[in-house]
């Protein structure tokens, strides 16, 4: 998938999960997108039951250690 002129991969969170999935409608996924530092991965989601942007820091990075 191509994200913001660079490609990503993409991987099933049912897959990651060791959980059961249906597959997707043709030509249609949802895919959600996280970033960890300088990389990107889709996520290839069943649906959303929202939207929500959420930054997840490291504790260390919260604290100073």
């Amino acid at each position: 998938m191509e994200w913001k002129g660079k490609a990503i991969p993409l991987v099933s969170l049912a897959t990651l999960l060791d959980r059961p999935s249906r597959p997707p409608e043709p030509g249609h996924r949802h895919v959600a997108v996280v970033h960890v530092e300088d990389h990107a991965v889709g996520l290839v989601v069943e649906g959303f039951a929202g939207e929500r942007e959420a930054v997840v820091k490291r504790l260390d990075d919260v604290i100073g250690r």
